[in-house]
């Protein structure tokens, strides 16, 4: 019998909740490892600060080869979590088994997020009309409780006549 790697089991997750055309998103799946990655610094201390001027220096350098920093990204991953004392491997298998009992809410965060944006979920600026002339700032706002770490998603849209009156 074939053994299936980990990188195989996580695409056929993928592709299970969000679809085959998801899963070869390059530029989703970018986004979604980035926050991951984000979350994960920012989990063992990492300030926004720190973030963004790291954001800066990687930037403002060429891009380097794709399977060179998977490399890079591996190896730095694997140091993180040994000075966390975090079990890489065994996180990464509970946090998949997770994920396969949570598809149905997955694909309904999914289904709510804003199309080609690489938030999860923003201040969307939508403008779009609506009723003839009327236009519309439509958002999505993201609300942690940093008690709990309940995540809540509220919807909402105003008129822009009246974000220029300063009505809001």
């Amino acid at each position: 019998m074939k053994k299936i790697g980990f990188q195989a089991k996580v695409n056929d997750w993928i592709v299970a909740c969000f679809g085959t055309e998801a899963a070869k998103d390059e530029i989703e799946r970018n986004h979604r490892f980035l926050e991951e990655a984000l979350e994960l610094v920012q989990s063992c201390g990492c300030t926004k600060e720190e973030a963004i001027k790291l954001i800066d220096y990687v930037f403002d350098r060429p891009a380097g080869d794709k399977a060179q920093e998977v490399g890079g990204v591996l190896l730095t991953l694997s140091g993180l979590c040994t000075a966390q004392k975090i079990d890489m491997q065994l996180s990464a298998k509970a946090e998949l088994a997770r994920v396969w009992m949570k598809i149905v809410e997955i694909r309904e965060k999914q289904r709510n997020k804003p199309k080609n944006s690489p938030l999860p979920a923003e201040a969307e600026a939508d403008l779009q009309k609506r009723d003839g002339n009327a236009r519309t700032f439509r958002f999505r706002l993201r609300i942690t409780n940093k008690i709990t770490g309940a995540v809540e998603y509220q919807n909402g849209e105003l008129p822009i006549e009246d974000i220029n009156k300063g009505a809001v």
